[in-house]
């Protein structure tokens, strides 16, 4: 029974919160010059999630807007770091507006999940991400129950 129930109840909404007001951060963080490395860290982070939600086949239909959220990502990361040291880049427009939408898409998705499913994918999420990056995003420190 105890199984049945961990797999049917939802995410609480305090974590989606918490995840909103990450990438709300990161969103804003773009345009410092002080917080853009780690802010495309945690889009980065989203990205990966969204990701990782879409190929288990929880919430599909949306893998079009995390590609082109993933190249927007590296095409910015790439910039910004071309001469090996981080060199803060505005993003365009475009970027931003792509970026609004993953955060949009993200939120989205994780508001579907069942507890059980979140764990799966935020666990997924985490390993998939850390053998690609060497900085953990704010996202990933969080635990599973949405407590920093």
């Amino acid at each position: 029974m105890g199984i049945a129930v961990g797999r049917a109840s939802r995410i609480p909404e305090s974590t989606i919160t918490s995840f909103q007001l990450i990438l709300d951060r990161a969103l804003a963080g773009l345009g410092d010059p002080a917080l853009s490395e780690q802010s495309l860290h945690d889009l980065r982070f989203a990205c990966v999630v969204s990701s990782q939600i879409e190929l288990i086949g929880i919430v599909k239909g949306l893998g079009h807007v995390f590609k082109a959220a993933s190249t927007a990502i590296e095409g910015l990361f790439d910039r910004c770091s071309i001469t090996g040291d981080w060199l803060h880049q505005t993003p365009t427009p475009e970027e931003m507006t792509i970026f609004r939408e993953l955060v949009e898409m993200n939120v989205f998705q994780l508001s579907q999940l069942s507890r059980a499913e979140f764990e799966r994918v935020f666990q997924r999420s985490k390993n998939s991400f850390q053998m690609r990056s060497a900085s953990t995003p704010a996202a990933a420190r969080m635990n599973p129950s949405g407590k920093s």
